[in-house]
This record gives structure tokens, C-alpha cells and sequence, in this order.
């Protein structure tokens, strides 16, 4: 990309396009790389390519998810959740839905919580519960990171604090002198 910019577009729309239709994942890392290449160039018409891959029953589930990011990067603000929510939906896969509630939890935003109770009746796994409850958790306040876990370290006689959180950032750890907070403000918010 770097040496063709604009020229190396009709390529990468190629990979992705054939990825999504054949489902070869021969040349993964070149998909992957075409679809951050399409990403990054912001090409309008690289939505319609990467919506091609990213609900493709052919190709892997990994690059699937690879362009659903792509489209979510590309996509306004208000539209983000509800393209990872609508992909959530879709998906009957155990291990799929978790990485695409992960995905959101990623977002980092509340209006996510409804999407997610709205899934919950309809999932029996229960890793995949576990995964939706506890984004449902973070997600209901962003601005927050709850305690995860605390321990007392004797030798400094001070407690060492874990945090989860929504966003890029999941986890914070503190030291505290007495016991640790229930919750510290998400510095990313």
C-alpha cells in the first residue's frame, strides 16, 4: 500500500471478494492485509467489499471478523454498535458470538446493554452467558472498572488491585494501602 496507494485498491477489493466467495484461507495474512489496506485508504466503495466478507458463510470466521471491524472503523459513530450487534444476531456459533461480544465490549459503549439482554434468552452456552453478563455488567457505566480481584501483599503490607473495564483498555491494577475501591474511574472515558 505503501508503494502503490490508490493503485493497489482493484488488488485488495480482489483478495477480500475472493475470500469471501471461495472461503480459502490459503492467503489469510494477504486478506487481513487488504482489508486494513481498504480500511485505511477509507474508500467508500470498500464498505460493500468488506460487508461481502464480513457475512460470508464461506469464509473463516477470523476474517469475517476482520471485516466487520473494518466496517465498523469506517462507519459513523451511531452506527457502530448496531453493525456488531446485528452480526451478533446472526451468528449461532458459541465461540463467534463471544469474540463479537468481546468486540463490543471493546466499543466500550452503553448502548450495547440492550442489544446484549436482548440476545441472552436465545443463547444456551454458557461460557457465552458468562461473557454476556459480564459485558452487560461493564457496559451499563463505561466510565467505571469494577474490582476483579484483590490480594494482600504481606511483605509491603499493601493490597494489590485488579480492575475490569469496557474499552481498548480491559484491565487496570492498583496498589492500595487499605483495601481496594469497588470501582476506579475508566480513564479512557
Amino acid at each position: 500500500m505503501k508503494k502503490y496507494g490508490e493503485e493497489a485498491v482493484p488488488l485488495f477489493e480482489k483478495l477480500v471478494t475472493d475470500a469471501a466467495e471461495t472461503g480459502r484461507a490459503d492467503n489469510a495474512h494477504q486478506v487481513v492485509a487488504a482489508v486494513k489496506g481498504l480500511v485505511q485508504l477509507e474508500k467508500e466503495r470498500a464498505r460493500g467489499v468488506l460487508q461481502r466478507l464480513a457475512s460470508s458463510d464461506k469464509a473463516a470466521f477470523s476474517l469475517s471478523r476482520e471485516a466487520l471491524k473494518g466496517l465498523v472503523e469506517l462507519a459513523p459513530e451511531n452506527e457502530k454498535v448496531g453493525i456488531l450487534a446485528s452480526n451478533l444476531r446472526e451468528r449461532r456459533d458459541a465461540e463467534a458470538q463471544r469474540w463479537l461480544v468481546d468486540d463490543l465490549m471493546t466499543l466500550g459503549r452503553a448502548e450495547a446493554v440492550p442489544h446484549l439482554k436482548a440476545l441472552r434468552p436465545e443463547v444456551s452456552d454458557e461460557k457465552t452467558l458468562r461473557t454476556i453478563d459480564r459485558a452487560i455488567s461493564l457496559l451499563q457505566d463505561p466510565s467505571v472498572c469494577t474490582l476483579y480481584q484483590e490480594t494482600f501483599r504481606e511483605p509491603t503490607r499493601r493490597w494489590g488491585c485488579v480492575y475490569r473495564c469496557a474499552g481498548t483498555v480491559r484491565s487496570r491494577e492498583r496498589v492500595a494501602d487499605d483495601a481496594c475501591p469497588k470501582s476506579i474511574a475508566n480513564q479512557e472515558q
